[in-house]
């Protein structure tokens, strides 16, 4: 090794008599090739690659054409799989989604601008502001996520969007208790299911739970699978940003207390997700509103994309 680099020495020291030019491009190719090796420092900020498609909006360049409402709320369910496919801990996961809808800096130390910064000024119902969540529900933690949501809000259309994450390719759990449980023996009764979400509510049940109970069709079931994923997320808890309320509540608070506290005539309310999330956010639509009844919203929609069925016939 000695004698090698010894050579290794005389050789660069002849190259930078004879031929300066060339001995200062081999300089720089060696400087390259030693930063790619040791790579940034621990606390290096990096850009993250899709701020480069996105750099032009971030800079007020001319826009295209607003997204209409459809193309706004299926965008919403995409980017709530912003901790998907990430192995970590519980906060690094919803930091992630954070930065991911918000924009920041990450848990791996690259820079967003965030999903609702660089692309507010194209969505229908601009500006958009997430007033609950997001949040992240894990089989094991650390681990990877295993159901994530978030409510974004809408000030000049006065309407919320609870948009719900798909399957994570990475998480058992998943495939195989959410998405692959439809043995119709594990079927859950939906009147069950919807009084249990309803009952979530705090403070205290709705007193209507058991009256809205013995009025959904007793047939009605979802798999096992949907049950399981709905428990999920009602067990979720965050802080939200209340009617009235500049800033955010000190107590965290489950999706259904939530909605329930920021529900009034004049609001719209729709649920979105895709795959999973095509599954589980009309379920928990309907688990939460089972009839128009039951509800004081202005209007209640819900647009799921490419989901499985959630449950048997009678639940249709």
């Amino acid at each position: 090794v000695i004698i090698f680099s010894h050579s290794l020495k005389q050789l660069f020291l002849s190259l930078f008599a004879t031929c300066p030019q060339m001995a200062a491009v081999v300089t720089l190719f060696l400087l390259l090739a030693l930063g790619l090796l040791l790579g940034p420092p621990a606390n290096a900020v990096r850009v993250h690659p899709m701020r480069q498609n996105l750099s032009a909006i971030g800079k007020g360049a001319p826009l295209r054409e607003q997204y209409c409402d459809i193309q706004t709320v299926f965008l919403m369910n995409q980017v709530a799989n912003g901790s998907s496919q990430i192995f970590g801990p519980r906060d690094d996961l919803i930091s992630y989604m954070d930065v991911n809808l918000n924009g920041g800096i990450n848990p791996a130390r690259y820079w967003f601008g965030g999903f609702f910064p660089l692309m507010n000024d194209m969505l229908w119902g601009s500006p958009w502001q997430v007033v609950w969540g997001p949040a992240v529900y894990m089989d094991k933690d650390p681990g990877y996520s295993t159901n994530a949501m978030y409510v974004a809000y809408s000030a000049s259309q006065q309407t919320y969007v609870v948009a719900v994450a798909g399957t994570n390719p990475k998480s058992y759990v998943d495939w195989l208790k959410e998405d692959a449980d439809v043995r119709p023996e594990k079927a859950k009764k939906f009147a069950e299911l919807s009084a249990e979400v309803r009952a979530s509510i705090i403070p205290g049940p709705n007193p209507q739970v058991t009256e809205f109970k013995d009025l959904i069709d007793q047939d009605a079931a979802v798999s096992a699978g949907t049950a399981t994923g709905i428990g999920f997320l009602i067990a979720l808890k965050s802080t939200g940003v209340l009617p009235g309320s500049p800033s955010r509540s000190k107590d965290p608070m489950n999706i259904a207390t939530f909605l329930n506290r920021c529900e009034n005539p004049r609001a719209t309310l729709i649920f979105t997700g895709h795959s999973l999330g095509g599954a589980l956010s009309p379920t928990l639509a309907a688990a939460l509103y089972p009839y128009g009844g039951n509800s004081t919203w202005n209007s209640g929609k819900v647009l799921a994309t490419a989901g499985p069925t959630p449950g048997n016939g009678a639940f249709s």
